[in-house]
């Protein structure tokens, strides 16, 4: 199981499922559920729903990543939110930050994704 594995300091932490929140120390008021959901967090008010979402992510605080591989390289990102349907991830990994969700498609042209903010794919729009 390992969930919140390394958990010594940190409070108010939520980890369902083998690995979440494993690494993390002394983060707080964190949610991951899912197989490696916020791996390697250390930080405070993420949430993680899927496998291995936000797994990467070290210091970003107030991101929200919902399914399979959401925001998987955003390691400092702050202010995310990614819904991903297969594989989205953040865009520089390191420089992602708020208030849009940078997501690039690692999927076919054939498979969805979406992404809250002011970038989908490759098109630009302004979100609501």
């Amino acid at each position: 199981m390992f969930a919140l594995f390394s958990n010594t300091d940190g409070g108010f932490n939520t980890a369902m499922v083998s690995q979440a929140l494993y690494s993390n120390t002394n983060g707080t008021a964190n949610t991951a559920n899912g197989w490696q959901a916020l791996l390697n967090n250390n930080s405070v008010y993420n949430t993680a729903d899927g496998f291995q979402a936000l797994s990467s992510n070290t210091t970003g605080q107030f991101n929200t990543a919902t399914g399979a591989h959401a925001l998987l390289r955003s390691i400092t990102g702050a202010g995310n939110v990614a819904m991903a349907l297969k594989r989205s991830v953040a865009t520089p990994p390191a420089k992602a930050t708020r208030p849009s969700a940078l997501l690039r498609s690692m999927a076919t042209p054939r498979q969805q994704q979406h992404g809250l903010g002011r970038f989908r794919r490759k098109r630009r729009y302004h979100g609501q």
